[in-house]
């Protein structure tokens, strides 16, 4: 009995450690005055990592399967940090920059991020709901803790680079210890593919597909705010500690909002996807306003809306086939990672062109309000 809930807090440590990716833009301001990497850069260097990131789930889930979800997570520490590390002794290169967090560190992320959320459920297969979404939850509240961290740390005088070096170590450390923890229960049955039926087969399913579009939708937008959000409210004439205020408070709704999702779930099921993403278009519109109040609430519903993402279409799919979710779904998460290569970057972009992010904001109701819609209308007649 004792057991899962130690394996319940090294996956929730695990987690925030991998979350703290989440407060990327940070360190945008800095790598631009510092060492002259646009805005655009800056954001596409994050969009890798999450690129990454998810593209590394699918082969650490068949690793997960063979080896288990200890040397599957510590492999994810282990690369986790020496992202970072590298990063720190890039001399403001902005390739190896790019290698070291958006590769290195996203294949880290890749592998330490499955290993918790398969693992949690296992332990508690009566609560499923509520374990995926406190599992997720850490991933998502990461950037809290490390913001105020860097914040620190950059108050302190310290390079952005030796910020690095120093997340690799002061992070690095835990996350290998609460890798080392993770196991499955004892004699856990392992549950293979029906005969004839390939996971290329049940891609095609309904289900799947509405996933699908609903998880590139609300990601695309999410992913778009959370990597630019600082330079969001400077730009709304923001003071800074405000701008960076809304770094956290965006943490803390994604993290509130995949156990809030994750319950909702449970009560009234998948009529909770269409909601979290129409929720999640029409809230960033309050990032628009140059009320520090009013943005840094539409910080925090963004948020919560946002973390339905990594709740409901995991659930929604279990709910659908089972313990195959853990085969399914990262091919589904990956379409997260296409996101995060167009997302960030475009929010981007669109500033250094225009030098606000309206339009941004403006296309991101859009999509999230068409991906709303065309999930009821795939998804409604299947059970």
């Amino acid at each position: 009995m004792k057991r899962r809930w130690i394996i319940l807090i090294a996956s929730l440590v695990l987690q925030v450690i991998l979350g703290g990716i989440y407060a990327w833009s940070i360190f945008i301001p800095s790598l631009q005055k510092l060492y002259d990497i646009s805005t655009s850069k800056s954001s596409f260097i994050f969009g890798l990592t999450i690129f990454i990131f998810t593209l590394t789930m699918i082969f650490a889930g068949k690793i997960l399967h063979k080896i288990g979800p200890r040397f599957t997570a510590l492999i994810g520490a282990t690369f986790y940090a020496a992202g970072f590390l590298l990063a720190s002794f890039s001399g403001g290169n902005y390739y190896i920059i790019l290698i070291g967090i958006g590769i290195i560190t996203g294949i880290g992320i890749g592998f330490g991020y499955i290993c918790p959320l398969t693992t949690c459920i296992k332990w508690f297969p009566k609560q499923k709901g509520l374990i995926t979404g406190l599992a997720v939850a850490g991933f998502g509240g990461g950037a809290i803790l490390l913001t105020r961290h860097v914040s620190f740390l950059l108050n302190m005088g310290l390079d952005t680079l030796e910020i690095f070096r120093n997340i690799a170590i002061v992070t690095g450390i835990p996350a290998l210890i609460a890798a080392s923890l993770l196991t499955n229960p004892p004699d856990y049955p392992v549950v293979k593919e029906k005969a004839g039926q390939s996971i290329m087969d049940l891609l095609k399913n309904r289900v799947i597909l509405a996933a699908i579009i609903g998880i590139f939708s609300g990601t695309f937008g999410g992913l778009m705010v959370v990597s630019n959000i600082k330079v969001i409210g400077l730009t709304s004439q923001l003071a800074e500690n405000y701008a960076i205020l809304s770094i956290s408070l965006f943490a803390i709704g994604n993290a509130l909002g995949r156990i809030i999702w994750g319950s909702v779930f449970d009560r009234v099921g998948r009529i909770a996807i269409p909601v979290s993403l129409t929720l999640l278009g029409l809230s960033s519109l309050l990032l628009l306003v140059s009320s520090p109040l009013i943005f840094n609430l539409g910080a925090l519903i963004t948020g919560i809306a946002f973390g339905g993402c990594f709740v409901l279409y995991f659930l929604r799919v279990e709910a659908r086939f089972g313990d195959l979710v853990a085969q399914i779904y990262p091919y589904i998460f990956l379409f997260y990672g296409m996101s995060a290569i167009f997302g960030p970057m475009l929010g981007g972009w669109i500033f250094d062109q225009t030098g606000t992010y309206i339009l941004a904001i403006i296309g991101m109701l859009l999509l999230n309000l068409i991906g709303a819609f065309l999930v009821v209308r795939i998804d409604h007649k299947t059970d």
